[in-house]
């Protein structure tokens, strides 16, 4: 087994661990979109948050697209296991 494999394999076993990960970026982005209506541009709490809005989304983009490629993944290999439990003619069997 390659590193690579290895690495997608421990992340994708983590895959339950996303869904609440997630809603709490979408919770922190609520909030922080509410609080960009009263901040000042040019301030240091604006660009703060200017910071803070490329942290929320480079998270989004990590976790929702590990959560999305384990899910694709398992998707297909279940896929797999169907394709081959039609080939070896027991679904026949089974009606």
């Amino acid at each position: 087994m390659s590193a690579r494999e290895s690495i997608v394999n421990a992340a994708c076993s983590q895959r339950q661990q996303a869904k609440p990960l997630l809603l709490v970026l979408a919770v922190l982005t609520a909030l922080l979109a509410f609080s960009l209506f009263y901040l000042e541009p040019q301030t240091p709490a604006y660009n703060i948050a200017l910071i803070d809005i490329g942290v929320l989304a480079l998270g989004f983009v990590l976790f929702g697209g590990t959560f999305w490629y384990c899910t694709r993944r398992e998707m297909d290999e279940a896929e797999t296991i169907g394709e081959r439990y039609r080939e070896d003619g027991r679904e026949a069997d089974d009606q």
